[in-house]
Order: structure tokens, then sequence, then C-alpha cells
């Protein structure tokens, strides 16, 4: 949650779900920080299947925007219900950002 002192919070996309989904066709994709490999490695996925993941995603999975006061760019957040290969369904909180010059997306979060 992002504290009102600290950040602010929106209900509208900042980055096309359609450049998000067309990026990650390309595999053009960059883990920010230490914590999203780790979460990744954790679910047993690998960038393909994050990959596979982002180009998944559609409008209704959108939950919010946010930016820090730290970081004044936007990171969009959504809540897509992932069907597994092996059947299962997890629900996922990936949060991302593009680069500034829109050629990469820069993964903040990904974990269940």
């Amino acid at each position: 949650m992002v504290d009102p002192g600290r950040g602010e919070k929106r209900d509208a996309p900042e980055y096309s779900l359609d450049a998000v989904r067309r990026l990650a066709e390309f595999r053009q994709i960059e883990y920010r920080g230490r914590k999203v490999p780790r979460d990744v490695a954790r679910l047993g996925f690998n960038l393909d299947d994050v990959c596979q993941c982002l180009q998944t995603l559609q409008a209704h999975h959108f939950a919010h925007s946010v930016r820090y006061e730290n970081f004044r760019r936007w990171h969009d957040v959504y809540k897509p219900r992932y069907q597994m290969s092996d059947g299962r369904a997890i629900d996922l909180y990936i949060k991302l950002r593009l680069s500034r010059d829109c050629i990469v997306i820069e993964l903040c979060s990904f974990h269940d």
C-alpha cells in the first residue's frame, strides 16, 4: 500500500497494455532489484514463463498505478489469476513500468 505522505495512487494505468504485451512477446524484460529474480524462481518460473504471463494480461487485471516520493515515475500494478502449465491457478501481484524510451519492461514485483 502506498503511504499518502510518501507517494500517490491512481486508478488509471500509465503504460499501454498493448505495449507491455508486445515487449513481453520479444522478451524485453529487466528485473529490478534483488527480490524479483528470487520471487520468479520461487514460483518455478523462467523468463519465458514471465513473458507468457505478461502477454496474457488483460485490462480487467489492472489494479492501480503508484508513484513514490523517492522515485517519481509511475508503476502499474496488475493482479491476474494465472493458469500454470500444470493446471494450477495462482493469483499474482505484478508491478511494472516501462523504461523511459519504452523499449523494456522494468519488472519491479512478480509474486503470489
